[in-house]
């Protein structure tokens, strides 16, 4: 029988946040995108120099296995957050 998929909605959404928590706390301007923008989450500017970096966050839930699945690479950045809760 295969093992039922956990659903990480809430805890993707909070890997999100302690990564632009972060950025934010260096003084990085960062933004969240809240509508669903495929390739990326969070959007980091410097208006000084009319630059940005799009960054993709991706979240593990358990300790393993140590790889991620990035399905779109229209990104910047991919930050992993390892939250290790399983």
């Amino acid at each position: 029988m295969a093992k039922k998929r956990l659903d990480t909605t809430l805890e993707s959404k909070g890997a999100e946040f302690l990564v632009l928590g972060q950025l934010l706390i260096r003084k990085i301007a960062a933004y969240q995108t809240y509508t669903n923008m495929p390739g990326y989450d969070i959007i980091a500017v410097n208006p000084e120099k009319n630059t940005s970096a799009r960054i993709q966050v991706k979240c593990r839930w358990e300790t393993t296995p140590p790889h991620f699945l990035i399905n779109n690479i229209d990104c910047d950045f991919v930050i992993a957050v390892k939250l290790n809760r399983g």
